[in-house]
């Protein structure tokens, strides 16, 4: 873990590196493709700040629902998330 302040900090586990504000993953960076998946701003100035230390480029940051769909697969990918698929 790498602290850059006291409530912005990076995580790697496997190869993706997961970055937070305040303890919400805001970010994260697949190392297989260096590959950039940034949230758009819904918090905070301070969590703004943060983002913009990920990237200050604000067209590519993209909302809850696709964040969340490729944050769950890039977890899957890199074996951070097992969910089970259910036969009916």
């Amino acid at each position: 873990m790498h602290n850059y302040t006291k409530n912005f900090y990076k995580v790697r586990a496997n190869n993706v590196i997961f970055y937070f504000s305040f303890g919400t993953c805001v970010a994260f960076k697949e190392l297989t493709n260096y590959k950039l998946t940034i949230h758009e701003n819904v918090w905070s100035r301070s969590t703004g700040a943060h983002l913009n230390m990920i990237d200050k480029d604000k067209s590519i940051r993209v909302d809850r629902a696709i964040f969340n769909d490729i944050l769950e697969d890039v977890l899957t990918d890199n074996n951070l998330l097992y969910i089970p698929k259910l036969e009916l």
